[in-house]
C-alpha cells in the first residue's frame, strides 16, 4: 500500500532523475501515492515493512446456488472486523470447472481469535472447500495464484463502494450468472478501513479511505475470439457498480 513508501526513484518527462519522499519534491511523492498520474518512470521504491508470523489464512468455497448467502455472510464478517483481517469474496470458477463462491480470508493476529472470528463461515453448507489453515504470510500470497495461469486474455476494471447493500449483492449475482466465459468473474475486496482509514484524506492523493470496499469486473479467457465479448461484459458490470457507488456516496448510510 502506498501508505508504507518510504522513497521512490524516478526519470520524468524532461529526463531528470528524482528521489521523492516527504522531504524531497514532496509534491511529486505527494501525487505519486494514489495520483494514479504519470509522475514519471519509477526506478526502484523504498518501503516500510512491517513484521508478519505464520497467519491463519486459506480460502472457503461454496456452491454458485449459494451465492447471495455467501454474500451476506461475507458482509456479516467484515461489519467489524479487525485490522488483523483482510478478506475478499469472488464468483468465480474454479480451476477443475466448479463454478463456486470463494472467499480468501487471511488473519495475522493470535491464531485463536482468528479461528472464533471465521468460524461462521464454515455454517454456510455445502461447504465445498475449506482451506484455512496456519501458513506463512508468504503462502497466503501466493493462495489464487491457480486462478490466473499466464497466457490469458484479461480486462478489469474497479473502483469502490461502501458497502455491501442488497442492491451490489443483486448485481453481482445477476452479471456473474450471465458471464460470457467461464473465467469472467466478479470480486469485493474488503481490504480498506481499519488503518487506512486513519490516515487524514489530504495526507496522500489517494481519499477513498471511508469506502471500505473494492470491487472488480474481470473480463477473462483462454480463447481470443471470446474477449470482446468478456470486455463487453466487464464494462457493463462494472457501470452498473458504478452506478451503485455514486448512489451510496450520496445518500444517508445505512445498512
Amino acid at each position: 500500500m502506498s501508505d508504507n513508501l518510504i522513497s521512490a526513484d524516478l526519470i520524468t518527462a524532461n529526463g531528470d532523475f528524482l528521489t521523492v519522499s516527504q522531504t524531497q519534491h514532496s509534491d511529486i511523492f505527494w501525487g505519486l501515492r494514489g495520483g494514479g498520474g504519470n509522475f514519471g518512470v519509477v526506478t526502484s521504491l523504498e518501503y516500510r515493512l512491517h513484521p508478519v508470523g505464520p497467519v491463519l489464512a486459506g480460502i472457503v468455497a461454496y456452491p454458485m446456488e449459494k451465492a447471495r448467502e455467501a454474500l451476506r455472510l461475507f458482509r456479516d464478517l467484515t461489519a467489524d472486523a479487525p485490522d488483523e483481517l483482510a478478506s475478499d469474496i469472488a464468483l468465480i470458477t474454479m480451476p477443475d470447472g466448479t463454478p463456486v463462491v470463494g472467499m480468501v480470508v487471511c488473519y495475522s493476529g493470535p491464531s485463536e481469535e482468528g479461528e472464533r472470528i471465521l468460524r461462521p463461515l464454515k455454517t454456510l453448507s455445502p461447504l465445498l472447500m475449506d482451506g484455512i489453515g496456519t501458513m506463512p504470510y508468504t503462502s497466503a500470497q501466493k493462495l489464487v495464484d491457480d486462478f490466473y495461469p499466464k497466457g490469458l486474455q484479461n480486462y478489469w476494471k474497479s473502483n469502490f463502494i461502501r458497502e455491501v447493500s442488497d442492491e451490489v449483492i443483486d448485481i453481482i449475482v445477476h452479471y456473474c450468472a450471465n458471464r460470457p466465459s467461464p473465467m469472467c468473474h466478479g470480486l469485493i475486496e474488503h481490504q480498506l478501513g481499519g488503518a487506512v482509514g486513519r490516515i487524514g484524506r489530504e495526507e496522500t492523493a489517494f481519499n477513498h479511505r471511508d469506502l471500505e470496499y473494492s470491487f472488480m469486473s474481470i473480463g477473462q479467457c483462454a480463447d481470443a475470439s471470446e474477449a470482446e465479448a468478456c470486455m463487453q461484459w466487464a464494462r457493463e458490470y462494472a457501470a452498473s457498480f458504478d452506478r451503485q457507488c455514486l448512489r451510496q456516496l450520496s445518500g444517508p448510510r445505512g445498512g
